[in-house]
């Protein structure tokens, strides 16, 4: 199992409206390595985007799952977030997988 150093980090935001994306890690004992996004002042259903995930990283129903085949490396990746009234915010977070030392 890789490492994950708790590494979301906000690089830069912007928001339009009064969005604000979160990132929130999943409860570990389903999945330690599952983090959870959120739209904070979303109005109706919210989609998501995400660009620049490395291998062994995806994104499905707004987590972002890493797998045991992630590549250790820090990355920056881009969240965007768009409501049903079509405001939309985006933020770029750095994730920092470490290699496993056990």
């Amino acid at each position: 199992m890789k490492k994950i150093i708790s590494a979301f980090f906000v690089i830069g935001m912007g928001l339009a409206g009064d969005l604000k994306i979160g990132i929130k890690q999943k409860d570990q004992r389903e999945n330690a390595n599952a983090y959870g996004l959120s739209c904070d002042g979303a109005r109706g259903a919210v989609k998501y985007y995400v660009e620049g995930l490395p291998n062994g990283v995806n994104f499905a129903d707004a987590t972002i799952n890493i797998s045991n085949f992630a590549k250790a490396g820090t990355y920056n990746i881009r969240v965007r977030a768009i409501d049903e009234f079509g405001q939309s915010a985006e933020r770029i977070i750095t994730l920092t997988i470490a290699q496993n030392t056990v």
